[in-house]
């Protein structure tokens, strides 16, 4: 976690000025909504390899920081896993027609499985890029760890490797 904290500050500190977010033609202004859907490759050491659908509405509230909700589904060996959740978003750099960002959320997730059937509370750091084909539409890569302090091993954590994408209106 402090890895990721660090690279948000040292990223920040070299992010566009104020001025020239005005002047951007990328679509993360005060008052638009981005509608996104992604997959992801993810494992976890107790549970192996799992497959997640995830899905999520933000507002920006002021320019280049949005909240909303998610919704996320995955498949592993098994076990069928659903959270429900809030997500805030911050997109720390910004160029021409791409954009880097930080997203954070927390979920209420629920496991499955034969004989096992748990709720907790857990949350996801997700470090993404991306790319504008034109004020609309947009797609890239993204890094998301997960991570629930509060559960036994089996329930801790996992690192998700994905691809997005995003619908801005």
């Amino acid at each position: 976690m402090r890895v990721i904290v660090f690279c948000f500050l040292v990223l920040n500190a070299s992010s566009v000025k104020a001025e020239d977010i005005a002047t951007s033609t990328l679509p993360l202004q005060q008052g638009r909504w981005n509608l996104g859907v992604s997959t992801s490759l993810g494992y976890n050491e107790h549970r192996g390899g799992a497959i997640r659908l995830e899905a999520d509405l933000q507002y920006f509230v002021v320019d280049r920081f949005s909240l909303g909700v998610t919704a996320a589904t995955d498949f592993f060996r098994g076990i069928d896993n659903n959270s429900f959740g809030v997500v805030g978003t911050y997109y720390f750099y910004t160029l021409a027609n791409s954009a880097f960002y930080l997203s954070q959320s927390v979920t209420w997730d629920t496991d499955r499985r034969d004989s096992y059937d748990k709720s907790f509370i857990n949350t996801r750091t997700t470090l993404g890029y991306n790319f504008f084909f034109d004020e609309t539409i947009a797609a890239g890569p993204r890094v998301q760890y997960e991570w629930n302090p509060n559960q036994t091993a089996y329930e801790k954590g996992g690192l998700f490797v994905g691809y997005g994408l995003s619908v801005f209106f």
